[in-house]
């Protein structure tokens, strides 16, 4: 069973651009691990929702990713593999992001990932090395 959550980027003047992702539970330590620059998570956030969330963001150059033959670690996102309409959602600051209790949040903020599971409580906490998803 997958858990969705919300993976967000926190921008200048406190406005959070936010994707959905079908299997969020595993991504909080991909996040950590494969996304630490504000350059790289933005390349995740436009790709639009997404089924999972992987080391990579793209296929590597002249390779086949697709939803039917996914490559190994690459990440999945609707738009791209499937085709469906382009979704992302815009939020004010992060409380607005918390309150949707969409049970695990994921924000990049001042270069850091930032987790919280709303179904338990509605504050985030900085990822380390430590963290339990």
């Amino acid at each position: 069973m997958s858990t969705n959550a919300y993976i967000g980027k926190q921008l200048k003047g406190g406005r959070i651009v936010a994707v959905y992702c079908h299997a969020g539970r595993d991504a909080g330590k991909v996040l950590f691990e494969h996304y630490k620059t504000s350059k790289k998570v933005k390349d995740l956030i436009s790709l639009g929702d997404l089924s999972s969330v992987e080391k990579l963001v793209a296929p590597r150059s002249g390779s086949t990713h697709s939803w039917k033959t996914p490559k190994d670690n690459v990440t999945i996102a609707y738009s791209r593999e499937r085709g469906d309409k382009f979704s992302q959602k815009w939020f004010n600051n992060e409380n607005e992001l918390l309150f949707e209790n969409f049970g695990h949040t994921y924000l990049f903020k001042r270069g850091k990932w930032h987790f919280c599971n709303t179904d338990k409580n509605h504050k985030f906490v900085e990822i380390d090395e430590h963290t339990e998803f």
